[in-house]
């Protein structure tokens, strides 16, 4: 589970600085304290937050979905624009191995009942 917490504190960063830098500042940092948060209770073993951290993963590459789209397919003018998209594919690709993590054997054990 620690490396599914890394991965996700990877993940909320580089998708946050894409973000900032394609949406508002104060909606990545709505998204980044949404998504530490249920990382830190899915590493804890709440399986509330698992859910919650899946949904906060997936809602992030629907957002980065048109910028991804829009950089590789080099309709955007913007400076640094493949170089943000890169750095929010690397994040979100973190974001979803940490998810996978979660739901594997040893993952699904971590959020046994007490």
């Amino acid at each position: 589970m620690t490396l599914a917490l890394v991965l996700f504190v990877v993940s909320a960063l580089f998708a946050g600085l894409t973000i900032v830098h394609f949406y508002q500042a104060a909606f990545a940092g709505l998204y980044l304290l949404l998504h530490l948060w249920f990382a830190v209770r899915a590493a804890r073993g709440r399986q509330g937050s698992r859910i919650g951290v899946t949904i906060t993963t997936a809602v992030a590459w629907i957002m980065l979905a048109p910028i991804l789209w829009r950089a590789f397919s080099a309709s955007m003018n913007e400076v640094y624009a493949l170089e943000y998209a890169m750095l929010g594919l690397l994040g979100m690709s973190a974001g979803t191995i940490g998810v996978i993590l979660l739901y594997t054997r040893k993952g699904n054990a971590h959020f046994v009942p007490r």
